[in-house]
């Protein structure tokens, strides 16, 4: 489903934008936000105490929830790439 090279330049020259479609964008914005929140987490996790119930009780769960998340979107992002026309 790739534009050949040619298609691409005709667009180019006759003022068609070409962006990534909607749930590409949509796909990366979300794990981005998701991936600085894990970082953000992380490092609060690691600033407490290791008696801290909040330390294993929220945020480690929380953590590992959202980490496998980040791995399904990144499975699911790879099976629209495979599916979708994307610019050059």
């Amino acid at each position: 489903m790739n534009l050949s090279t040619q298609a691409r330049t005709a667009l180019r020259h006759h003022g068609v934008k070409m962006k990534y479609p909607v749930i590409m964008r949509l796909l990366h914005w979300t794990m981005a936000l998701i991936i600085v929140g894990l970082i953000w987490a992380g490092i609060t996790m690691v600033a407490l105490p290791d008696k801290d119930p909040v330390k294993y009780g929220v945020f480690f769960p929380w953590h590992k929830s959202f980490g496998m998340l980040v791995l399904f979107l990144v499975v699911a992002r790879l099976v629209v790439r495979s599916r979708v026309t994307v610019p050059p």
